[in-house]
């Protein structure tokens, strides 16, 4: 199991150091990394606040990903096989998930920045 802790393990690490420079808003828009939507490219405000959010989300998974892929072998009875698809299918979960919460925020947060540019006073 050790095998699959160290490679599970170096995921969640890839994971948060792909966060870091979102979380710090450092990413600017691309086609390559990052929240890429079409909410996000209509407005720079949009990519860099759901880039953040959604990075923070990211950190969380990695932060995960790595606690589990050591704490698991510890529970009576988990196989190597077991413990690798556990995680495998714990990080493909989360990662959809995270991308959908992510592509309903950036929309959300442009939805919400038009509103509050067509309630501002005129010059």
């Amino acid at each position: 199991m050790m095998l699959s802790a160290v490679l599970f393990s170096g995921t969640g690490l890839l994971l948060v150091l792909l966060a870091l420079p979102l979380l710090r808003r450092r990413v600017r828009p691309n086609g390559m990394y990052g929240l890429r939507t079409r909410a996000t490219f209509a407005d720079d405000r949009v990519w860099y606040e759901a880039n953040a959010r959604s990075a923070r989300d990211l950190l969380v998974l990695g932060l995960v990903t790595i606690a589990v892929a050591w704490l698991l072998p510890l529970v009576p009875g988990v196989t190597e096989d077991v413990h690798a698809l556990g995680l495998a299918a714990g990080l493909v979960i989360g990662a959809l998930v995270l991308a959908a919460v992510g592509v309903r925020r950036a929309e959300s947060l442009l939805r919400a920045l038009q509103e509050s540019e067509e309630d501002a006073p005129g010059p």
